[in-house]
């Protein structure tokens, strides 16, 4: 085996300390990459925990606030006119302030009334939807379907 030269020995030292050093700070790279994610992925997945226990929070009160208006004025009183039933419509829509439209159902599921008011929905059958068929079948109401409102 020839022995190496002054020159190739410190040529080969060189090129094998650099090749540690450039190894060395390539995992230190990535390792740290690799913790930034994780630690991105943790505050988006506890971002999205919070704002779905608010979402939950939020439907909940407006659930138990459709509840309370409807308790504390029932329309199915026999001096109760239509005009009673928009007013309280009116006022629970006001109260609630997170949604674009409050419906009033007759008990096959047809829209009567809507606040504000849409004249396009008067009259369509919403039975079919499946919050809307169990709250008329078990009279239990619901909050099932958050549809997004688009511009």
């Amino acid at each position: 085996m020839p022995s190496l030269g002054l020159a190739s020995r410190i040529i080969l030292g060189v090129a094998l300390g650099l090749a540690a050093i450039l190894f060395l700070f390539g995992f230190l790279a990535v390792t740290a990459v690799q913790q930034s994610k994780d630690q991105v992925l943790q505050q988006r997945l506890a971002l999205s925990e919070t704002i779905a226990g608010h979402i939950d929070y939020t439907l909940g009160r407006v659930l138990r606030q459709m509840e309370d208006s409807v308790s504390r004025t029932p329309i199915d009183r026999a001096d109760s006119s239509i005009e009673d039933e928009r007013q309280l419509l009116s006022d629970t829509y006001h109260k609630l302030g997170a949604f674009s439209s409050v419906e009033l159902l007759d008990v096959d599921g047809t829209v009567v009334w809507t606040e504000p008011t849409l004249t396009e929905a008067f009259g369509a059958n919403i039975a079919g939807q499946s919050h809307i068929n169990r709250l008329l079948t078990t009279g239990v109401p619901s909050i099932d379907l958050v549809v997004p409102v688009t511009a």
